[in-house]
Formats: C-alpha cells, structure tokens, sequence
C-alpha cells in the first residue's frame, strides 16, 4: 500500500521493494534469519524522488536515505516501524 502511495505523488517513480524479513532467531548474541525471500532491511527503490521529500522522509529515524547505487529509502532496524513511519509521513 506504501508504494501505491508513493506512485501517485508528483515527480515520484519506484523502481522495486521489499517488506524486510519477518522473523529472525537470537542465538548466542547473533540475529540469525529464517528462511526468507527477503532482504534482511525493508526498502524502497526509486528511478525519482523529489529531494525534499527524501529529506523529509529520513529524517525518521526509521528510515536511512541512500542514494547509491539506487535512491532508497531503507529501514534502519525495524521493518514495521519502518513501515509506520512511512505510512505517518506521506501525504502528497
């Protein structure tokens, strides 16, 4: 739903995301993934995005900005507050 949100704003294109994984095990002080199609981070790729929205987005701190090699907006720790955070933030 995020990035159907994301779609209709002005000057915004994704490219590919991914909801993050959803489960992990500790083990001996390790953050071990389940089995998963997933990247271990929930993000979203971009072909555009305006800077000032990405500026507005990560100053979440949820949410990390990168701009190599794609523009992404990436989870900084936990997909669902990642998510949230988004979902909060976007009004185009």
């Amino acid at each position: 739903p995020i990035v159907s949100i994301l779609n209709k704003c002005e000057n915004v294109s994704t490219l590919a995301s991914c909801q993050g994984v959803s489960g992990t095990v500790r083990y001996k002080d390790h953050d071990i993934m389940t089995i998963s199609p997933h990247a271990r981070f929930a993000y979203i790729w971009f072909t555009h995005l305006p800077d000032s929205l990405a500026v507005q987005l990560s100053l979440h701190p949820a949410i990390t900005y990168e701009n190599t090699p794609h523009i992404t907006l990436r989870a900084t720790d936990d997909n669902t507050d990642f998510l949230s955070a988004l979902q909060k933030l976007l009004s185009c």
